[in-house]
């Protein structure tokens, strides 16, 4: 297996990783608080996105962009480093779980409501399961065919759905003051932009580092616009009270798309690709949480936790949450705090690391953790 990736194939990534998440569920989350400044929210959510991932990887960039799980022993320690790992290693177990039974629910609510849950988180691991086991540069060359045509899909259909758009839906500005659209930035703050931690697991794969802090801040900032946009239209066509009563209402949107008797049922093509990015996004989470168990382990490569944390994964999936309200509730109320502690953990360490001067031992130990996770 390889897990070199060049910049491109990264910033891809982490677009992919901000979008295909929240599509579909970002302009439910926003317009149930801001109603109609939800694209605000978005806006507001975006730049902190930004602000919250500059900090993080100019500290990395200061450890060489060496592994979050080796920086964090090397500062802290075999022992307390080890469960700071295991903190960092469950919550990317976590937000895979989650973003399966995401799947699993629009598989189930959308297309196929006589199937049983359980058989579509199957067959969605064993896609997953695949592409881990091919190592890190396979899900960035797939990603980099699948996120074109999702952004082209998710353009070409904000576009065509135009003529259906009211102006008036997003009017007035701010009519209740800045309160709901703070409320409204909570939520989409943690889903997905606080999630990215999980790419200081991958950075250390980037081939050519240089101008990566660039490369991801402008695919986050990319990710926002688009996901703003798609709140606006979906605003404008919607209205915000459905917008805020809908599950997905970027889907139900695209419902109402009709041209002529060629194109209709357009939404299908949301749903596909909405599909496959959360599958590139799962694979991330996945990989990023056997990349942490082979560190813990020293292992010479990671196929033994394969099975066990798809496993793991699938029980979480499935128990965590009896139905989507309690799903949406949680998500909605505890998920930001939730990952803003573990980032706040992450970013104590680092500093603390630099202020130690640590941060100095890093210089050499990128090369080798890359050659280290090759799965011999």
């Amino acid at each position: 297996m390889k897990h070199t990736i060049n910049r491109w194939q990264f910033a891809l990534l982490v677009a992919n990783f901000i979008v295909g998440s929240s599509l579909l569920m970002a302009p439910s989350a926003a317009a149930m608080f801001a109603e109609q400044d939800a694209w605000i929210s978005m806006g507001g959510a975006g730049l902190i996105g930004i602000g919250i991932n500059t900090v993080l990887f100019l500290l990395l960039k200061k450890y060489n962009y060496t592994s979050i799980f080796h920086i964090i022993e090397l500062v802290s320690g075999k022992w307390i480093g080890t469960i700071v790992n295991l903190v960092l290693i469950f919550a990317g177990a976590h937000l895979a779980a989650l973003v399966m039974r995401n799947f699993s629910n629009f598989v189930n609510i959308v297309a196929l409501p006589e199937t049983s849950i359980h058989v579509v988180i199957f067959m969605a691991l064993i896609l997953v399961v695949y592409s881990v086991s091919k190592g890190v540069q396979n899900i960035g060359r797939v990603n980099e065919v699948v996120l074109p045509v999702m952004i082209f899909v998710v353009l070409g259909t904000l576009l065509v759905v135009l003529n259906k758009f009211h102006w008036d839906f997003l009017l007035p500005v701010l009519d209740k003051g800045w309160l709901p659209v703070m409320e409204g930035i909570h939520p989409l703050v943690g889903f997905p932009f606080v999630e990215m931690m999980l790419f200081s697991a991958l950075a250390t794969y980037v081939s050519d580092k240089k101008h990566l802090i660039t490369y991801t801040l402008v695919a986050i900032g990319f990710s926002g616009s688009v996901l703003m946009l798609a709140i606006v239209v979906t605003l404008g066509v919607e209205g915000p009270f459905l917008a805020g009563r809908e599950t997905y209402a970027t889907y139900s949107m695209a419902r109402s798309i009709e041209i002529g008797e060629l194109f209709q049922r357009v939404e299908a093509a949301i749903g596909i690709v909405w599909l496959l990015s959360l599958i590139v996004k799962i694979t991330v989470c996945f990989l990023a949480v056997i990349l942490g168990l082979q560190h813990i382990s020293r292992k010479k490569t990671y196929t033994p936790f394969i099975l066990p944390i798809a496993i793991l994964i699938w029980a979480m999936s499935e128990h965590l949450h009896p139905d989507i309200v309690d799903f949406t509730d949680f998500v909605l109320k505890n998920w930001t705090f939730y990952w803003l502690t573990v980032y706040g953990i992450v970013i104590a360490v680092l500093v603390s690391g630099i202020v130690m001067k640590k941060h100095r031992f890093t210089k050499e130990n990128t090369t080798h953790l890359q050659g280290g996770a090759e799965g011999k």
